[in-house]
């Protein structure tokens, strides 16, 4: 069985794409602060037809990741909250204590997990039809390795602590 596929609409090289698997792993090790634009660029650098569902694929997970961060953040109470984000996620609560954050945490990591996937499925055949007819995707690992060393200055120094902190995490 052989799948016919046509050239990229764009000229090869014309913007500097990368492998979806990188921009995958920058949303595990980095955070969606740098992955959702990133995905967005390389959906142009790889000449994606289909941009209405890439910005409906974001605009839909930013909204869940909103919904869950608020969520989470209602349920603590306000003599609880630590102005550190490693403090509030990783303070024990007291054995009699019973909290439903740490769950709604869990729902949002796997919220923004599958957005990212979905991302990533989006541009996997694209990328690899691009390579095929010429195009060079770019080595963008040291981006990624980077976004690790600035992460915590990001999320913990340059914008202040709050759900928004969980939404881009």
């Amino acid at each position: 069985m052989s799948t016919q596929h046509d050239p990229p609409s764009g000229p090869a090289g014309a913007l500097p794409a990368t492998r979806p698997e990188v921009v995958l792993a920058a949303s595990m090790f980095v955070g969606v602060w740098l992955a959702w634009p990133w995905f967005a660029f390389n959906a142009f650098a790889l000449g994606l037809e289909d941009k209405a569902q890439l910005a409906k694929r974001l605009m839909v997970g930013f909204a869940g990741s909103s919904a869950l961060a608020i969520l989470a953040f209602s349920l603590l109470e306000p003599e609880s909250f630590d102005a550190s984000l490693l403090g509030l996620l990783f303070d024990d609560p007291e054995p009699d204590d019973f909290s439903f954050f740490p769950y709604v945490v869990i729902a949002l990591v796997g919220w923004k997990a599958l957005t990212a996937y979905r991302l990533y499925e989006d541009q996997r055949l694209r990328a690899e039809v691009y390579e095929y007819y010429g195009g060079t995707l770019r080595n963008s690992v040291p981006l990624v390795v980077g976004g690790v060393m600035i992460r915590s200055w990001v999320l913990l120094q340059l914008l202040p602590v709050g759900w928004w902190t969980l939404v881009i995490a």
